[in-house]
């Protein structure tokens, strides 16, 4: 029975191996045209690649579970205060990224730069502070965040009206779990619904 075990064990994790091996080859993607229609478009340039939402994220034991990875748009009122998130992720053999950029206090148009972490978050964590950006790969634990005054982002429509948020972005990002580790972040844009 014990043997019958391990072969079995050995033939889930040849099986999910081959479900992970890289059957096709990394796509090249161009960033999209800065609009502000309400396109839902969003891309950059990371460390001399160019970034995209891209891919389709699969979860559980031999990937049972599939979705696209979708760019997502949301802005809340608390307290009479309106926020601003942006969140997509990118799936290529090569990368398993997820990309935020959110703003704490969104006033209308402008420009917006990082912030510090809240004070009452540890002085290790890891996490962006107000006005912040985050790229991670799941494959690598990396975890990219912004810095206090390390990243841009300038919005150049704010229309609550017909729910359209667009804007640039660009930075900095220190990697959380490596520190002193960083990748520059270039030719930002988004044009997104919320």
């Amino acid at each position: 029975m014990k043997n019958f075990l391990s072969r079995l064990a050995g033939l889930l994790a040849g099986l999910w191996l081959l479900g992970c091996q890289k059957s096709a080859p990394e796509p090249t993607f161009t960033l999209p045209a800065a609009t502000a229609v309400g396109a839902n478009t969003l891309g950059f340039e990371v460390d001399g690649r160019v970034w995209v939402n891209y891919g389709r994220a699969c979860f559980g034991l031999l990937g049972g579970r599939c979705q696209d990875n979708v760019l997502r748009g949301q802005s809340h009122t608390f307290r009479g205060v309106r926020s601003l998130s942006v969140t997509a992720g990118l799936i290529t053999p090569s990368h398993q990224e997820d990309f935020a950029l959110s703003i704490d206090t969104l006033r209308g148009p402008g420009t917006y730069l990082a912030g510090p972490p809240p004070a009452s978050w540890p002085p290790d964590a890891v996490g962006t502070g107000a006005n912040g950006i985050s790229l991670t790969e799941g494959r690598l634990n990396q975890h990219s965040v912004s810095r206090a005054n390390a990243t841009r982002i300038v919005l150049t429509r704010v229309d609550t009206l017909h729910r359209i948020v667009s804007g640039t972005f660009e930075g900095r990002l220190e990697d959380g779990f490596h520190p002193g580790t960083y990748v520059a972040i270039h030719n930002g844009r988004f044009d997104i619904t919320y």
